[in-house]
């Protein structure tokens, strides 16, 4: 499966997930693909439903610029789904992935793997069943992996790497320690994630996935 001159989906529960399993590619790709982006969230919730924190939308713009995406290509769902409450809102979800596909058409679709995270999960099993018919690959999110046994490895260059690794540290706000740790936004852990994939298949950087759905 090339990803060359392909329309191609890119799909995260939070801002910045993407960016962690797949910028590497995407920088790699963006200049000869028709590359898209869809966020579910920007709004984290706590049970009680309190507002726990509003993402800037202007990182996740300025990240999608280093890696090379337009502006008209980064789509956010709905507003009344909640980061962390992911599983009341499954219904909404999976309603706003068959619209998205509906319009969109994409020939690949990517998507976080199932971990720890509940978010995550639910958007693993929503793109299955919402993007059955087809290609699905699954990018891990290394804060929040358990089990992830990657069967297809895609070279990057030093250069996607280095816009990678730019594009995450547009999320300025997640280093705050209200909202998250911050410590896997680490440039060397970053590097080491992508020297690690490499080491796996012989390259020097790579990214990881696996393929969930391979049609030929």
């Amino acid at each position: 499966m090339m990803l060359k001159n392909k329309k191609i989906l890119f799909i995260g529960a939070h801002m910045d997930d993407i960016e962690f399993g797949c910028g590497g590619i995407i920088s790699k790709y963006s200049g000869c693909s028709d590359i898209y982006v869809l966020h579910m969230s920007k709004i984290r919730r706590d049970s009680a439903m309190n507002i726990q924190e509003i993402r800037n939308l202007e990182e996740m713009f300025k990240a999608a610029s280093v890696l090379g995406i337009k502006k008209d290509n980064v789509f956010l769902g709905s507003e009344n789904i909640s980061g962390q409450l992911f599983p009341e809102c499954r219904q909404l979800i999976l309603e706003t992935l068959y619209n998205f596909g509906n319009k969109l058409n994409p020939d690949i679709v990517f998507f976080p793997y199932m971990d720890v995270h509940q978010d995550h999960n639910i958007v693993y099993n929503s793109c299955r069943k919402a993007f059955k018919r087809n290609n699905l690959f699954c990018y891990e999110i290394p804060n929040s992996q358990n089990v992830f046994n990657p069967n297809m490895y895609i070279k990057i260059s030093l250069k996607d790497l280095e816009n990678k690794i730019e594009s995450i540290n547009c999320y300025q706000s997640q280093l705050e320690a209200v909202n998250t740790p911050g410590d896997y936004f680490s440039e060397d852990k970053i590097r080491a994630t992508s020297v690690f994939r490499g080491i796996k298949c012989g390259l020097e950087y790579a990214e990881a996935f696996v393929i969930e759905n391979l049609i030929i």
